[in-house]
């Protein structure tokens, strides 16, 4: 699933990937960018609701128009 645009909010990735974590038992990829400066939020909503796999780009790199930051991403989920 692409979100080129970034504007994919938490609550309607939590709602999307739980209908298609329902559906099928295919891996399901999120990309996104941090274009709203809410991916980071997304991407662990999308996580948190069935998603295999995510993108990141490195802490340096991230941000804006690229994608959410990886150790952000790393950092929250450590534990889970």
């Amino acid at each position: 699933v692409k979100d080129m645009a970034g504007l994919l909010k938490p609550n309607a990735a939590r709602a999307l990937f739980k209908a298609l974590r329902d559906a099928t038992d295919l891996p399901i990829h999120f990309h996104t960018h941090d274009t709203s400066g809410l991916s980071a939020a997304t991407v662990l909503a999308a996580v948190d609701s069935g998603v295999d796999a995510i993108d990141a780009a490195m802490d340096a790199l991230s941000g804006n128009t690229s994608q959410p930051c990886l150790g952000s991403i790393v950092e929250a989920l450590k534990g889970t």
